[in-house]
């Protein structure tokens, strides 16, 4: 009572917008949940992880460079 119409309709919008980001969230949370409990197992089949260190020569000097793959 006593706010201005502009106030109101501003609060009303953010209301609207926090409820449909609200439901946004819960829909990918259990989209989340579905695939990590339907996800095939990976105890039979171990991936290859690698990873390497090496330097690599530029103009002034060296730089170093991380790669790896898990």
């Amino acid at each position: 009572a006593g706010c201005p119409s502009e106030v109101v309709d501003e609060n009303h919008r953010n209301a609207v917008t926090t409820n449909w980001l609200l439901g946004a969230g819960v829909v990918s949370l259990v989209t989340g949940i579905v695939l990590y409990a339907t996800a095939p197992s990976w105890e039979d089949e171990k991936p290859a992880v690698s990873a390497a260190v090496a330097p690599t020569p530029d103009g002034n000097g060296a730089m170093v460079g991380v790669s790896g793959r898990f």
